[in-house]
């Protein structure tokens, strides 16, 4: 299993974004800046199901993904 995930980023560059993934009960168990990337580490997560939230001042992009160990 691969511990980055790729972000297809369509929020406008040089934009700095709030990146938070929660656990399936709503848990937060990552959030940081996220500037100009588009790769996330994952492999500090168990397997799981997990949801993810980008977001800057005007605009918030939420998707989600599955670590399978």
């Amino acid at each position: 299993a691969s511990e980055i995930i790729h972000i297809a980023n369509t929020f406008p560059e040089n934009v700095s974004l709030t990146c938070t993934i929660n656990d399936v009960s709503g848990k937060t168990l990552k959030r940081f800046l996220f500037f100009n990337g588009n790769e996330i580490y994952t492999g500090d997560l168990k397997s799981g199901f997990y949801f993810i939230e980008l977001k800057n001042q005007k605009e918030a992009w939420h998707g989600k993904f599955v670590i399978q160990m």
